[in-house]
């Protein structure tokens, strides 16, 4: 039996008025809550770590408490967790919690060395990185962040092995309200049991005594608390299958709400129910619809039966406007997923609905999400209105939709969805946005295929009350709230009502200063408010949402919450401490004013000392390729004795026994030591000779190898379950085939990679881009995944989708040089492949990119890579100029074609991972990271161990015979994987020449010490 150790406040004796009410209010409330829209299931947020390829698992909580504030019609959740890691090793987790339409994370905090850590809120992009080169370190950053959607996700590390971690979250919200009547509602289902729960909730002067009508919290209940109403409890080896519902009666005659800040500012807020006339005839029945359904696999666990139901309640309110001749009405469907289907046209005779129904009910959810390719369907087919189903999360492609020519209604079940912009995209095709988990059918069904019944502007007299907000027009459906600051003891704001365009109704509201509550409640709904305003145009208000994000601790799509755990880390990144540290924070403004003074003339002094090393660099890489290797006829090489080090496979860290002698590494880090090493040891080790030291004649460019030389790529089988089935059944059943294994393998890249490649083999390119595009619905904004997704994108031909994925991928990890060279390789394919509509401008922007590689202050880990991007840059730049680009702004020293017989190119997805790039020469010498000069003058650049790479193989001159690919997992110290390493190579013969050649291959490296043969390449 659950035993309760907590104090419930007894209720004191109820006024005779209470008691009448509540006994009128609370079937109404129960009937409201369980049997509307509000009845749909919710979660408590889950912590997920990655345990292997495409299998996660959540952590197990053993703490949850929660502290409630409510006022009004208005509540601040603060919820602590403390999460527990089963495993025998440290993880990397992220905490998932999708809040309310309207609502965003404005408080966080992680235990650090036992207390509680407020988070600072920072750039988004700088957060992330600040939080990726601290777990570098293995040191214990938190870091919360808004991802597309109203979906917010905590990055959390270490997790210990055996341990747990602490986790605080607040947010405001405004409580619910169906049918007139309010209650707040606390997601309390769990699938195992707590070592303890504790809920603590207070109402802040309510004109009722509040009431727990829904939950498993033994005797909680309310007692009266100075001017408010309390009830906590306390419970422990607990699993509570009902969320807490609390009952707030009469909260609507609380239209208007004042608080004063710990600072003095008075904020107010005015809720309003501003009903539309009553005597407006309903719209009449459309004769063409165009009903667009977002079919991607997304959207496989929304509500469809509360959308058809929906639809199914339009259709009889239709059929029931014209009584006696039902009208007949053209349905065009549109699915939605990588593309928008053609349409199928449905013509519903008498207004039954039920072939379109039953065709909805059949549709299998698949595919990434491009909202971009929404738009009017065009011709002469413009319909009466547009009906959108969607959760309005782009993923995949293009993101900003076309113009409609009629009216756009949107829809939405998940408290995920990206209500912003759903509402944006419906406000500008002049209809509504209806977020079905707060409307009932009957609500939403009165509203469609007529103007839009909103709020326009709100006024006080004079400056009494200032920067009131929202402050744009938007339709209003049931309630509607205005914030503002109160600048006098007392003012009137006046809201106007009606239709675009045309005023119809005011409503005036008294707001005095006298009894204000205290607290910050309404300054955090204040800001909330105002930033639902900007992000109504998100990209252009970015500088605006920043500064409001930072003012007041704010999770936006461009502010994030980060949590460090020193003095040092703040002064090193430059992040203030939070006012919950006053005596570190007030440290670190001393010891800051120094260092602003010296940043800009270091910052200058940086860069030139920048530009003056990659001279050096590339000047040490031009004397490689201008040097001479002899070598004789038939060379055949014999490795030395005692030098096993270039053929012997080195362990992963932490992985495995260390080969005996005295070459074997005892860890990664280590062969840092070797990257610049040279061999000594003469001729037999590929150090530049001269021709008469040798005794032997230089071969020339191609010498004797005759004809072109040839490339083969070897086919790549990962040998799945999945594939065999695939393969064993006809075209028409392949992709029933496919769905059923994707609920068992769905969570791993790797299963649309090798399914897309067979539909692609049989012929349906649609169908392998639209199994290709789940890969970006695996996680939102994960760069990690989309470079894969663009790399094969680019294999593929989709040029135009690879670029917009690799812009994606630059405006998510601008620190990254990596995010740079992509797209500018990318570019050049596109132009290269005669596939862009404007070849100068991707040779010109692909330029200006692999430029800022060259010159761009980057991590240490990526040493080096300004040579890569050299190469490239120098490579591309004959094609550039006869397209058309005339002026190259790059430092005349750096400008010479190296050009090659042989380049091959790795690079691979996954952070802090270490691949190695082999290739076995034609006399049977390899290079390889340990060996990186061979005999015949091959060269392995820098080995890269922290990530992404690229390593390149590079050869002027090559001897006849064949070469060898191959990649080797060498280690990872990530500290989680998203399934298995994604490895892509490029092998170029006559590299820089015109007769270039090119051929690409993407393989799959799952375990330490995993070795793949690539191709080979006969000269």
């Amino acid at each position: 039996m659950d035993r309760c150790v907590g104090v419930w406040h007894n209720a004191g004796a109820n006024h005779p008025v209470e008691t009448i009410a509540m006994r009128r209010f609370l079937p109404c409330l129960l009937m409201v809550l369980f049997t509307g829209p509000l009845a749909a299931q919710t979660v408590p947020p889950t912590l997920v770590v990655e345990v292997e390829e495409g299998k996660a698992r959540p952590l197990g909580l053993s703490v949850w408490a929660t502290e409630v504030r409510i006022f009004g019609y208005l509540a601040e959740t603060t919820t602590t967790m403390t999460f527990r890691n089963p495993l025998d090793r440290e993880m990397e987790g992220d905490l998932y919690f999708p809040l309310p339409a309207g609502a965003t994370v404005s408080g966080y905090a992680l235990d650090v060395d036992g207390k509680m850590v407020d988070g600072v809120a920072v750039g988004k992009h700088r957060g992330r990185q600040v939080f990726e080169e601290i777990v570098r370190q293995g040191i214990d950053p938190g870091l919360v962040e808004w991802t597309k959607g109203n979906n917010f996700k905590t990055r959390v590390f270490p997790i210990p092995a055996r341990g747990t971690r602490t986790v605080r979250v607040s947010y405001v919200s405004e409580v619910i309200v169906s049918r007139g009547e309010s209650a707040y509602h606390l997601p309390l289902r769990f699938t195992e049991k707590l070592d303890r729960l504790s809920v603590r909730v207070e109402v802040v002067k309510p004109l009722v005594e509040p009431q727990v009508v829904g939950g498993e919290l033994g005797n909680f209940a309310f007692g009266r608390w100075r001017d408010s109403y309390v009830a906590e409890a306390t419970l422990e080896d607990v699993a509570p299958s009902n969320d807490l519902v609390i009952a707030l009666p009469r909260s609507d005659e609380q239209n208007v709400l004042v608080e004063e800040t710990p600072e003095g500012q008075v904020y107010f807020a005015v809720r309003d129910f501003p009903h539309p006339p009553r005597s407006e005839r309903p719209a009449d029945p459309p004769q063409h619809v165009v009903l667009i359904w977002d079919a991607s696999g997304s959207r496989a666990a929304a509500d469809h039966e509360r959308e058809i139901g929906l639809l199914a309640a339009c259709f009889d309110a239709w059929r029931n406007r014209m009584p006696g001749r039902a009208p007949t009405i053209l349905v065009d469907l549109v699915l939605l997923r990588h593309r928008a289907s053609e349409p199928s046209r449905f013509e519903l005779a008498g207004s039954d609905p039920e072939a379109l129904l039953a065709e909805l009910r059949k549709v299998e959810y698949d595919g990434g999400t491009q909202m971009g390719e929404l738009s009017s369907l065009g011709g002469d087919r413009k319909p009466d209105f547009y009906l959108l189903f969607s959760d309005g999360i782009s993923t995949f492609g293009k993101q900003s939709p076309g113009p409609f020519d009629a009216p756009l209604y949107a829809f939405s079940t998940g408290t995920s969805a990206d209500h912003a912009f759903l509402q944006s995209l419906a406000m500008g095709a002049e209809g509504q946005y209806f977020n079905l988990a707060e409307m009932t059918d009957q609500d939403v069904v009165a509203e469609i295929g007529r103007s839009a019944w909103s709020f326009l502007s709100a006024e006080s007299g004079g400056a009494d009350a200032a920067v009131m907000v929202p402050a744009v027009p938007q339709p209003v459906a049931g309630r509607f709230t205005l914030v503002g600051k109160l600048a006098a003891d007392e003012a009137t704001v006046t809201l106007h009502y009606g239709y675009p365009g045309e005023r119809v109704r005011q409503q005036a509201f008294t707001i005095a200063r006298t009894g204000a509550a205290e607290g910050s409640l309404l300054e955090r709904l204040w800001a909330q408010k105002k930033l639902a305003d900007l992000m109504i145009a998100q990209d252009r208000n970015e500088a605006e949402i920043t500064a409001l994000g930072k003012q007041f601790g704010l999770v936006t799509p461009f502010t994030s919450l980060i949590v460090l755990d020193s003095l040092e880390q703040y002064l090193n990144y430059e992040i203030v401490p939070p006012k919950s540290l006053p005596e570190m924070r007030d440290e670190y403004l001393r010891r800051m004013d120094t260092v602003e003074r010296q940043k800009k003339t270091d910052q200058q002094q940086r860069q030139a000392e920048k530009l003056e090393q990659v001279v050096q660099w590339w000047q040490e890489r031009v004397q490689w390729w201008e040097a001479e290797y002899a070598y004789p006829e038939g060379f055949k090489y014999e490795q030395p004795e005692g030098d096993r080090r270039h053929n012997m496979l080195m362990p992963a860290p932490g992985g495995g026994a260390a080969p005996e002698g005295p070459s074997a590494e005892p860890a990664m880090r280590e062969r840092l030591e070797l990257l610049d090493e040279t061999p000594s040891m003469g001729g037999a080790f590929g150090c530049p000779v001269s021709p008469m030291e040798a005794g032997v004649e230089p071969r020339d460019e191609m010498g004797d190898v005759g004809g072109e030389p040839g490339i083969v790529v070897k086919p790549w089988d990962p040998a799945t379950p999945y594939l065999a089935d695939l393969k064993a059944v006809a075209d028409a059943e392949a992709f029933a085939v496919y769905m059923r294994h994707r609920a068992e393998y769905g969570a791993s890249p790797g299963f649309y990679l090798d399914c897309a490649d067979h539909f692609l083999d049989r012929g349906d390119r649609d169908l392998a881009l639209q199994v290709l595009s789940n890969i970006a619905e695996l996680h939102l904004e994960e760069p990690a995944l989309l470079r894969v997704l663009a790399h094969r994108l680019a294999q593929l031909g989709f040029f135009d989708l690879a670029v917009v994925t690799f812009e994606e991928v630059l405006r998510l990890r601008p620190e990254e040089p990596q995010s740079y060279r992509d797209l500018a390789l990318v570019l050049i394919r596109r132009a290269d492949e005669a596939a862009s509509p404007a070849p100068r401008e991707d040779y010109a922007r692909a330029v200006g990119l692999l430029y800022e590689v060259v010159l761009g202050q980057w991590d240490g880990r990526f040493e080096e890579i300004e040579l890569i991007a050299l190469v490239e840059l120098n490579g591309m730049l004959p094609r550039a100029r006869a397209a058309g680009v005339d002026e190259v702004a790059v430092d005349e020293r750096l400008l010479k074609l190296l050009d090659v017989d042989v380049r091959i190119s790795m690079s691979w997805h996954a952070d802090n991972t270490d691949i190695d790039l082999w290739v076995t020469e034609p006399s049977g010498e390899k290079a390889d990271y340990s060996h990186n000069r061979t005999t015949i003058g091959g060269m392995i650049t820098r080995d890269f161990t922290g990530g992404y790479g690229p390593e390149d193989y590079l050869l002027r001159k090559a001897m006849k015979g064949m070469y060898t690919i191959q990649a080797n997992f060498y280690g990872s110290q990530a500290t989680r994987l998203l399934g298995a390493v994604t490895v892509q190579v490029d092998v170029f013969t006559h590299f820089g020449r015109p007769n270039q050649k090119r051929k690409s291959l993407t393989v799959r490296l799952k375990d330490a010490d995993d070795t793949v043969t690539i191709g080979q390449i006969e000269f």
